[in-house]
């Protein structure tokens, strides 16, 4: 945001959401494997503070995605199973907003700033693209 007076700091962080369709198959001697495939959606939310200067603005972008993948369980007890979940998700580009300023995948910009474009823009932030997925915790049958 063309700040140059400050020391800076960012933060953020990403909330996603996943629905998931299960496709139960026989394979590789395991009882409980499930292929899976569904969408995605992404919340990031990044601070960005210059200490000691005048800026301290957030940053938001909402991306959808495609992801896949496998899921095992491994019986513990009969109720109690190890879940191991692998795959991975791809996120469209999506628009980045904040402090009043909007950069597009489509060249769309509204108050964008000196030479900043979408892909300028992207890069500070770092939207997720393809991302692999690892996952493991407990399943509890009802």
């Amino acid at each position: 945001n063309d700040a140059t007076d400050g020391t800076p700091e960012k933060s953020g962080h990403t909330w996603d959401l996943r629905l998931d369709f299960l496709y139960r198959v026989q394979a590789l001697g395991l009882r409980d494997l499930q292929l899976l495939a569904g969408i995605r959606y992404s919340m990031f939310l990044g601070d960005f503070v210059y200490v000691g200067g005048n800026e301290d603005f957030e940053v938001t972008t909402n991306q959808f995605g495609l992801g896949a993948g496998a899921r095992a369980v491994f019986p513990i007890s009969t109720r109690l199973g190890l879940m191991v979940s692998a795959g991975a998700d791809y996120y469209f580009d999506a628009t980045i907003s904040g402090h009043d300023t909007s950069y597009g995948p489509n060249g769309e910009t509204v108050n964008g700033r000196r030479d900043y474009t979408y892909e300028t823009a992207d890069e500070a932030i770092n939207q997720p693209d393809f991302v692999p997925v690892l996952l493991i915790g407990l399943s509890y049958g009802l």
